[in-house]
């Protein structure tokens, strides 16, 4: 089986998973033994299950927004895509460390950010760049956990959230600019 192969069996070995049982209770064996693979698999491709999450949602946030570069159509992507996958999403909130779950969000979010403010931020230089782009990452997990604590029922008021994000990110770009 090729890498990219082997690392899609073992995602979607967990994400079997997570449709029935809790997030804390999901164990590298528990995958492992789902995917027919052997530990050792499983870790020369990822750290640990934190590790493989962070990379399904980094590969489905690059799938779901492809070359889109305004923010607020990736955000209402994510969240249509947040909305179909509702019930692992939730098993996982639910069930994690706050603290968890915002660093997976900031690192899920921090690519399609680096594409969507490289977008607005044309310019700049490196470092206005990366403070534009955290700025933006940490109030937009911040928002996507508000919705998720909520129940993420889709709203106007989401899509709202996100056009406000993204007028911030557009007036901190031209102040820095300035």
């Amino acid at each position: 089986m090729s890498g990219k192969l082997t690392k899609m069996a073992i995602a979607n070995a967990y994400t079997a998973l997570i449709d029935e049982k809790a997030f804390s209770k999901i164990t590298v064996k528990d995958i492992t033994d789902r995917a027919g693979i052997n530990r050792q698999t499983f870790y020369y491709h990822f750290r640990d299950v934190y590790d493989l999450v962070t990379w399904i949602g980094t590969e489905a946030i690059r799938e779901v927004i492809g070359d889109e570069t305004d923010f607020s159509n990736c955000m209402m992507k994510i969240c249509d895509h947040m909305i179909q996958h509702r019930t692992q999403i939730m098993n996982m909130h639910h069930d994690s460390d706050m603290t968890d779950v915002r660093r997976l969000l900031r690192d899920v979010l921090s690519p399609m950010m680096s594409q969507t403010v490289g977008a607005q931020a044309e310019g700049l230089g490196q470092g206005d760049r990366d403070t534009v782009i955290q700025i933006t990452t940490l109030t937009t997990s911040e928002i996507i956990l508000e919705w998720i604590d909520h129940g993420m029922q889709p709203t106007d008021r989401f899509a709202r959230l996100a056009d406000l994000v993204e007028a911030n990110m557009k007036n901190t770009v031209a102040f820095l600019r300035s």
